[in-house]
Parts: C-alpha cells; structure tokens; sequence
C-alpha cells in the first residue's frame, strides 16, 4: 500500500519565481520541508503538506510593467513620482525662514555686484576724462607754441618791412634831392644838362 501512495504523490516541482527567491522565504522552507525523502522511504503522511491552492502558479513570461530581473540581482522598486503633502506649520515656517535668508543672499550677492559696476564706470570715466584733459592741456601747449611762433614770425615782419620802408624813404629823399640840384643848375644855365654816362 506504500507503493501505491508513492507511486499516486503528485510532483510538486515548478520553476521558482523572483517571489520565491526573496519574498516568500516561508513557502521555500515550507515546501523544502515537506517534500519527501525518497532514500528514508518515508512517505509524505509524515510532514504536511503545503495548500497548493496558496502557491501562485510560476509565470513565464515577465510582467510588462516590470522588466525581467535576473537571479542574485538585488530587488530594486520603480520610482514613482513624488507626491507633495501639505506640510505642518513649522515646515512653513522653515520654508519661510530658508526663502527669506536665500532672497537677502541673493540681494547682498546683487548690491556688491552693482556697486562693483559702479566702481567700474567710475574708474573708466576717470580715465577717459584724464585722456581728454591731458589731449586738451597738449592741444593748449601746441597752442600757445603755435601763437609765439606766429607772434614771432610777425615780428620779424614788422622789422622787415619797417626797415624796407625807412630804406626807400631814405632812397626816395635822396632821389628828391637830385632832382632838385638839377633843377637849380637848368634855372642858372637855362639848359637841360645831360645825363651822364657813368651815371
């Protein structure tokens, strides 16, 4: 009658599924426990047997929401997207506090910022302004080189014509006199003397 009890045991053999792996350590044990040892030739009366009605049957084919995980593979959940819960009061207020401190963070970070640009503008139009003074103070120099040139050159005008003017006077005075010496000898002789050769 044993024989026959062995022979009628349905084989409880299924492939194992990632659940068997690490999530129902009890079934494994449950199921290790109760399969019978076939060289003590016990039979299967002497450990319970597991409700097979319980045991999910072992799917192939993986999920499709799930990709297919290997064995010895660490289990990793999919991330689900966060969800925002109203937060007590006293998150809030952190909320709050941190919000308050980055604003006057970013404020002192912008007004060194300005005042940095300011600084900026001011040195260059320092600068630009020393340029053109300095280009101004070269262009009054030039100037008033360029005026006593002038002032010279009109010097040495005046004395030249000053001097041409007292050198035909003198020439003009002279020629006068002649003139007038002939004219006293014509009214003596009554002849227009003749004009010399060497002359």
């Amino acid at each position: 009658m044993d024989d026959n009890e062995t022979k009628s045991a349905p084989s409880l053999k299924r492939t194992l599924t990632f659940a068997d792996y690490f999530g129902n350590t009890s079934i494994t044990k449950q199921r290790s426990s109760s399969k019978p040892d076939m060289l003590s030739g016990k039979t299967e009366s002497a450990a319970p047997k597991p409700d097979i009605s319980t045991i999910k049957p072992a799917s192939t084919a993986p999920k499709p929401d799930h990709p297919a995980i290997k064995p010895g593979t660490a289990a990793r959940r999919p991330e689900e997207p966060p969800t925002i819960e109203p937060r007590p009061e006293t998150e809030q207020t952190k909320a709050e506090d941190w919000e308050k401190d980055e604003m006057a963070k970013i404020k002192e970070r912008y007004k060194k910022l300005n005042s940095t640009i300011l600084a900026w503008e001011e040195k260059k139009k320092k600068k630009a302004r020393n340029k053109l003074d300095r280009t101004e103070s070269g262009l009054e120099r030039k100037r008033a080189r360029a005026l006593l040139r002038f002032k010279n050159e009109m010097e040495y005008i005046k004395q030249a014509v000053d001097g041409a003017r007292a050198q035909a006077e003198a020439s003009q005075k002279k020629d006068e006199l002649k003139a007038k010496e002939k004219a006293n000898i014509i009214r003596k002789t009554g002849e227009v003397p003749r004009a010399c050769i060497c002359c």
